[in-house]
């Protein structure tokens, strides 16, 4: 429990975002929003400061959300996005 705990603490701080579902593994978090994004939190640690950087994403890239196919916060200070491939 202490994992939902922290993760509706964190989820608390990012305003409009909707979540679709939440994975939890034993040593990894994956969360899919409503436009299909996967998200790869990684494992418990260092959560708010993934909550953090993951919140400075969508404050500035909101809108290519639903071009984005995931975005990985589980590394430190970074932020990787994997934008969804549109070949005519």
């Amino acid at each position: 429990f202490s994992k939902i705990r922290a993760l509706d603490t964190e989820l608390k701080q990012i305003p409009f975002f909707n979540l679709q579902q939440i994975k939890i593994k034993s040593h990894s978090i994956t969360m899919l929003t409503q436009d299909d994004v996967q998200i790869n939190v990684g494992g418990i640690e260092n959560l708010q400061n993934k909550f953090l950087k993951l919140k400075h994403f969508l404050g500035f890239y909101r809108k290519k959300l639903l071009s984005t196919e995931y975005i990985d916060i589980r590394q430190p200070n970074r932020v990787i996005i994997k934008s969804i491939n549109h070949e005519s």
